[in-house]
């Protein structure tokens, strides 16, 4: 956004939105920059740090199409902007929202004028049937998704917290470690709707419905959260050291629900005191 604003402050104007696609038509001739990095926001893009392309990956289909008006970023809700024609911006609505899309209009006071505004098909509180992580590295972590209506849809990270990501592991019966918000997580950005906004749980409810939260928002998928859970308690009812002729080394192999199974040696959680506690359960040193 500070990237957007530093260009649009050269022509005296606001910025009103930007695309990462060529809606006014591919440019031609060499593309000179990959990226701009403005760490606030500026008066010329000459103070940002300017990258070059790489020419693999280079392409006038991303050329950066910005629109810069008197009246600034306008405050959308439930949807994201597709199209601007000099006064009026289209927003298409997210999926599960109505219309499917509206009109913003700039007008001579420099402010922002909508008729009606994308509106969501849901209300408080959500009828969720389902829960999951999505994108992780292990089961217990990555973007937290909510099914409503048979839709998978993300949350936003406006205020969230410890205490709500508490929540949100103990709805898989796990205990929260940490969490991610503006999508920083590697499980990245999701799709879909952004069902809920706001999310203000105490920490001690077993269900995000038991919290409060707002379901209209004027979020995007850079503000999907996600969590890292950890605590899945394994019903373990035997275990042995297998693959060599000796009592005392081999492969370890647990036993859960009936099936026998192997331990990762990952080498950022297993530790000699693993080793050392395994060990002593088979009265070992």
């Amino acid at each position: 956004m500070y990237d957007a604003q530093t260009i649009c402050n050269t022509y005296d104007a606001s910025l009103a939105m930007y695309f990462d696609t060529a809606v006014y038509g591919e440019g031609t001739g060499p593309i000179l920059i990959s990226q701009i990095a403005c760490n606030a926001e500026k008066d010329n893009v000459n103070s940002c740090y300017l990258y070059a392309p790489h020419r693999p990956s280079s392409s006038h289909l991303y050329d950066l199409s910005i629109a810069c008006t008197p009246c600034g970023l306008p405050d959308i809700y439930n949807g994201y902007p597709v199209a601007f024609n000099g006064t009026e911006l289209t927003v298409t609505c997210h999926t599960g929202f109505y219309p499917f899309q509206i009109k913003m209009k700039c007008l001579n006071n420099n402010s922002w004028s909508e008729k009606q505004r994308c509106t969501p098909i849901y209300v408080f509180p959500l009828n969720i049937s389902e829960i999951q992580l999505k994108n992780g590295r292990r089961p217990s972590e990555g973007r937290v998704e909510i099914l409503v209506n048979g839709t998978w849809g993300t949350i936003c990270d406006t205020n969230f917290a410890s205490a709500e990501a508490t929540v949100i592991c103990k709805m898989f019966g796990l205990e929260y470690s940490s969490f991610y918000t503006k999508a920083k997580h590697r499980s990245g950005r999701g799709n879909g709707p952004i069902y809920v906004d706001k999310l203000n749980c105490m920490g001690t409810e077993t269900h995000i419905n038991l919290c409060s939260y707002e379901v209209s928002n004027h979020c995007t998928h850079y503000d999907d959260v996600a969590v890292v859970c950890t605590g899945y308690q394994l019903d373990i009812t035997d275990i042995r050291l297998a693959g060599t002729n000796g009592p005392y080394h081999g492969r370890v192999e647990l036993k859960v629900n009936g099936t026998w199974g192997t331990v990762c040696d990952d080498f950022s959680y297993l530790s000699f005191g693993a080793a050392w506690a395994i060990c002593k359960i088979f009265g070992l040193t």
